[in-house]
């Protein structure tokens, strides 16, 4: 380790590879949506119920860590995106499911698919450049 880089956490290590899968999914999930693919219903369930997963497991695990300066900055940011994207995967799974079971389509599911998109990528890519910066150069 140079300079004072410090060793990356499990946890951490095992979101970042962890989430490499449901960046995929979500993709999958978004483009087969449009275009009104039947497999588009299963990637984006899996994808969000498995983003949920992580998200709230590392957020439990990371409570107990002592963060100050500029990690307690970033932490702040990336911990608000984090749970604004917690809050669209719940309206968009909710509203999938709604019209999933009722065979009507939802503004509201078709509204908030694209900001769950770009806000979880915007959460996903600022957390794996975070690791690489700090744990890996």
């Amino acid at each position: 380790m140079l300079d004072g880089m410090t060793a990356a956490p499990f946890i951490s290590t095992f979101i970042a590879i962890a989430l490499i899968p449901v960046a995929v999914l979500f993709t999958h999930a978004y483009l087969s949506g449009k275009r009104n693919l039947p497999f588009h219903k299963v990637t984006g369930t899996v994808g969000i119920l498995w983003d949920l997963s992580a998200s709230f497991f590392y957020m439990i695990l990371r409570t107990s860590t002592v963060v100050t300066g500029g990690m307690l900055i970033y932490g702040a940011v990336h911990g608000t995106i984090a749970a604004v994207v917690i809050l669209f995967e719940f309206i968009v799974l909710g509203t999938g499911i709604l019209q999933w079971r009722t065979r009507k389509k939802s503004r509201l599911h078709a509204k908030a698919t694209p900001i769950l998109y770009l806000i979880w990528f915007i959460a996903f890519i600022s957390g794996e450049v975070f690791y690489i910066v700090n744990y890996l150069l």
